[in-house]
């Protein structure tokens, strides 16, 4: 009976102190570096996994946007010669898990 008591009491210690898992697990961006001519126009490949990677919201940033822009769809345009940064952000919510915001930043080189 005793051993009965300690082994519930000891699965209903791990069920109380475990960890909530993130939603998003990772976020990868391709390719690394986006070398662009100016005038190119292209579309950003992002793609994130976990739970609640098919339903991530994702969010596109440019550090210097008189090198290049982008809109919220992911549409990349070079505008001029130079080296700017892009960041795209993915968060993502799902219920019993940790609501997640991942960024990845990668370079924009445009000649």
């Amino acid at each position: 009976m005793w051993i009965r008591f300690a082994l519930f009491n000891a699965a209903l210690a791990a069920i109380l102190t475990a960890r909530p898992r993130p939603a998003l697990l990772s976020l990868s961006v391709q390719p690394s570096t986006y070398a662009m001519a100016v005038g190119e126009q292209r579309d950003i490949d992002a793609l994130t996994t976990g739970v609640a990677a098919p339903s991530a919201r994702l969010r596109y940033t440019i550090r210097d946007t008189l090198i290049a822009t982008v809109d919220s769809a992911g549409h990349l345009v070079a505008h001029r010669a130079g080296t700017t940064s892009l960041a795209v952000t993915a968060t993502g919510a799902a219920e019993g898990f940790l609501a997640s915001e991942i960024v990845a930043r990668v370079p924009v080189v445009v000649r």
